[in-house]
């Protein structure tokens, strides 16, 4: 049966879920189950290479064989997503670069936000040091607000997406509230914009 919300903690299957053409492969997924012939021909790519994906999709938890269909009497495989939502909860010690304590992917996370907020309207320029600042706090804040939700998963499995959302920044805000040194940092990245 497949879950609304499925998290994934492992490392190693989130840069599986994260490659770009296996990112687009879940994205088809999402809309309907479908054979590696329809995922190659959306895709512009070559069967083999979707078959690839897919078998690393299915080794990692994404995906799994959800039926069959005929072509020309010859049986093909339907693949679908295992979950709705995939939450990416890696271990927070797997450190790989940059700000001491901060995953990398949280800082790539960081500048895509900056760079969202600026075209928004909501400042420009943002200095490097801003940048690590917001990634050393949101790592922080994501920690708490995570563990909160994976010690409470198997009460809350049945979350929709927009209900974790919600969920996750109501924590992220009293979980904030509760650290007035994060809060004062907070207050000074905010002033930045």
């Amino acid at each position: 049966m497949k879950k609304d919300v499925k998290i994934i903690k492992d490392v190693e299957a989130i840069r599986i879920g994260i490659e770009e053409t296996r990112n687009k492969i879940a994205a088809l997924l999402k809309i309907d189950d479908m054979t590696i012939s329809q995922l190659a021909e959306a895709l512009d790519k070559d069967q083999s290479t979707i078959y690839r994906h897919i078998k690393k999709l299915e080794e990692a938890g994404f995906v799994e064989v959800c039926g069959a269909r005929k072509v020309h009497h010859i049986p093909e495989k339907k693949y679908g997503r295992t979950a709705g939502i995939f939450l990416f909860s890696p271990v927070h010690d797997d450190v790989e670069d940059g700000v001491i304590g901060v995953p990398l992917w949280e800082i790539e996370h960081t500048k895509w936000f900056v760079d969202t907020l600026g075209k928004l309207g909501f400042g420009k320029d943002i200095s490097d040091d801003i940048v690590d600042e917001m990634s050393s706090i949101f790592s922080e804040l994501s920690k708490k607000t995570e563990d909160r939700i994976l010690n409470a998963e198997e009460d809350i499995n049945e979350i929709s997406y927009t209900r974790l959302l919600r969920l996750t920044f109501i924590i992220f805000i009293m979980e904030l509230e509760k650290d007035p040194k994060l809060k004062d940092k907070m207050k000074k990245i905010l002033s930045s914009f």
